[in-house]
């Protein structure tokens, strides 16, 4: 299946997962693995920080949406690489999850499926999202410069894994990407499902969803995670 995949990149152009590699190692590379991911490994599991992954998958979304990378479909049936604009890269359901990054969700009802269609044919299922690798390797330089610009301003202070706000930004994006919740329910409703979704040692709290989801609107200004407040109200009510 790899040398299957493998032959429908083109030259240059890196998927998800490999475009992922380098920013998770200019982000994370150096710091000791999580207790938990040594243990599994030391019973004989092959495996990454899945936590690290889903934060390099979010640098690299983030990159995309802010212009600063570009991002391409191709398929065996294509023309050539496709060029995905922001706006449709946010209107593709889970593609920007880190458990996404295919167009197997796009239904005929997006406004996106006949432009596809038509680019690929009917099949999506062995259409790929890809990066050009040389805009990977300057982007990763860039994370590190950051991180070692960081490392200067606080001393020679720690750096951490990725929080638990950034695993429960991940969350609720999937959850809204797979339409499990919208910004009309409640922020119980969403806690209930980013912890069925989730993989916590602890259930997250309402306050930390809340939280988490203000921050992705910030982050993004997408209106599916902006809720309504009340008047004199802080913080949408739950």
């Amino acid at each position: 299946m790899e040398e299957v995949l493998s032959k429908l990149i083109p030259e240059g152009f890196l998927t998800l997962p490999q475009a992922a590699n380098p920013v998770a190692v200019a982000l994370y590379g150096g710091i000791a693995d999580r207790g938990a991911v040594r243990l599994l490994r030391e019973r004989g599991f092959d495996l990454a920080d899945g936590a690290v992954f889903d934060e390099a998958v979010h640098v690299l979304w983030a990159a995309v949406e802010s212009g600063k990378l570009q991002c391409f479909a191709v398929g065996p049936k294509g023309k050539g690489p496709l060029k995905l604009s922001a706006d449709v890269v946010k209107g593709i359901p889970v593609l920007r999850s880190p458990r996404g990054g295919t167009l197997i969700f796009l239904r005929p009802s997006n406004p996106n499926f006949k432009a596809f269609i038509e680019w690929f044919g009917r099949d999506l299922t062995n259409v790929s999202i890809v990066f050009r690798e040389t805009e990977i390797t300057r982007l990763a330089r860039k994370q590190l410069q950051a991180r070692r610009r960081k490392r200067v301003a606080v001393g020679k202070g720690r750096t951490g894994r990725p929080s638990r706000q950034a695993q429960v930004k991940k969350v609720i994006e999937e959850v809204v990407g797979r339409k499990k919740w919208s910004s009309t329910q409640s922020i119980k409703a969403l806690t209930g499902e980013v912890n069925r979704l989730g993989e916590w040692m602890d259930p997250v709290s309402d306050e930390t969803v809340q939280r988490a989801l203000e921050s992705l609107y910030m982050e993004t200004k997408d209106r599916r995670f902006e809720r309504l407040t009340r008047v004199g109200h802080p913080r949408a009510a739950s």
